[in-house]
């Protein structure tokens, strides 16, 4: 796994409790997502059905979850 793997499972996570246990690409089987989403990345999760406010709550959480992990990420290389 990688930092932006581990990023992109984060956003897909977030994606799912926004949407209530959504199944996230309904419309894509497997391999049409190892295809199209990791592959090319031409396919991309829409935004969440959520009023705005809720939606900015969630981009902001979303953007602190990132800026720990890179302080995570820092720190562990500083201590390597």
């Amino acid at each position: 796994m990688t930092a932006s793997a581990n990023v992109w499972s984060l956003g897909v996570v977030l994606w799912e409790i926004c949407e209530f246990g959504k199944l996230p690409y309904s419309d894509l089987n497997d391999d049409e997502v190892i295809v199209k989403v990791l592959g090319e990345g031409t396919v991309r999760l829409g935004l969440p059905s959520l009023s705005s406010p809720q939606r900015q709550n969630l981009y902001v959480t979303h953007c602190i979850v990132l800026l720990l992990c890179e302080i995570e990420i820092l720190l562990y290389l500083k201590l390597s």
